[in-house]
């Protein structure tokens, strides 16, 4: 298990090792092992569809590879597949991860791009099945503003989601079990779950204690963020990697994977949010839009989408795409709400173009 976890991880390319369609007897199935037809009766309103999120490329320190995130969230999935049945989506490689950008390799993306990723890939599947239950496997607090927006923007939609509180989790076995002062990024705890994990990649000839250095012209900082000073790492690790163990990792592992089982039961039992109407979803984004003078755009319900018509242009009709948002091919628009919730701007982007357009009564 952990040795073909660590080639899949390594290769990071779902399509060279892909999984067994079941897992362990639970009924669980991966969706991309599957058929549209097998897909479309598994996705009922009870099924819970596991969406993983965890950067698989980003920087751990000397030791640990850059796919680290990518091998604990894809290991968590995985073995939560073996305890409950659910549908498995496969995984989103890409995060937010600002605090490390410094790092070389290591990669991020904007906070907008991450929430839409998410908030794209759960109400497609929802939209073209029953599927209205997701959990999101994400790794990090870092990831948790992201996760939350998501939640309750989808919630909005309809859906129920839930995400898995990754540090939360970790918190009371590491609180036992904890060596180093202080840490929290490619310290003792995460080196140990990769030693549980995937021990054959991590080199512990190259761990190293960092708590912080003296800042230098050249040197690189774990958290720069505007108003805040984070820890300068010339080596990329907050903590004491040195004092890990796979017997610690092993503890920890298990508590990540206790929690989502737990959570995952709770959002199978939970009631479904509401699902709005289509004629409520497009009354909130129905009127009239003005870019500039003379420059009106008028949006309106066509059947089941969204027509924008404006002064010499092609009228443009776009399927929805959840609320406040429609799309076709390269054009979108996003409807923006202000204070009193109610839709004030359009934006409209076609193309390498794009358009703010204040709404007028």
């Amino acid at each position: 298990m952990h040795r073909s976890l660590t080639a899949l991880a390594i290769a990071v390319t779902a399509s060279t090792a892909l999984p067994a369609q079941g897992s362990r007897g639970t009924g669980s199935v991966y969706l991309e092992r599957i058929g549209w037809m097998d897909a479309e009766r598994l996705l009922t309103p009870d099924a819970v569809v596991v969406v993983t999120m965890g950067a698989a490329s980003k920087e751990h320190g000397p030791h640990l590879p850059l796919a680290t995130d990518f091998l604990q969230a894809d290991f968590i999935k995985q073995r939560v597949a073996e305890r409950t049945p659910v549908i498995v989506a496969p995984p989103i490689q890409y995060g937010y991860y600002p605090p490390f950008a410094e790092y070389p390799g290591s990669t991020t993306l904007r906070f907008s791009v991450a929430r839409d990723v998410v908030e794209d890939v759960c109400p497609s599947i929802a939209r073209t099945s029953n599927a209205r239950r997701f959990y999101i496997i994400s790794h990090g607090p870092i990831a948790t503003p992201v996760m939350e927006h998501v939640r309750s923007e989808l919630e909005v939609e309809g859906l129920a989601v839930r995400f898995l509180h990754w540090d939360d989790a970790k918190k009371p076995i590491a609180a036992q079990i904890r060596e180093q002062k202080e840490g929290s990024h490619a310290d003792e705890m995460e080196t140990s779950m990769l030693l549980y994990i995937a021990p054959d990649v991590v080199k512990m000839d190259r761990a190293v204690t960092e708590y912080g250095a003296a800042p230098t012209p050249d040197g690189r900082m774990i958290g720069d963020r505007p108003g805040g000073r984070g820890s300068f790492s010339p080596s990329g690790v907050y903590g004491d990697p040195r004092v890990a163990t796979a017997a610690k990792g092993k503890q920890l592992t298990e508590a990540v994977i206790d929690a989502a089982v737990r959570d995952i039961a709770e959002l199978r039992a939970a009631p479904l949010p509401p699902k709005p109407s289509a004629d409520a979803l497009f009354a909130e984004v129905a009127g009239r839009y003005v870019a500039s003078a003379g420059d009106t755009i008028v949006a309106a319900r066509d059947g089941d989408m969204l027509a924008l018509t404006r002064p010499g242009q092609p009228r443009v009709r776009l399927q929805a795409a959840g609320r406040f948002r429609f799309g076709l091919w390269t054009t979108e628009a996003r409807f923006i709400a202000g204070a009193d919730n109610r839709v004030a701007y359009l934006l409209l982007t076609s193309g390498a173009s794009e358009i703010v357009a204040r709404r007028v009564e």
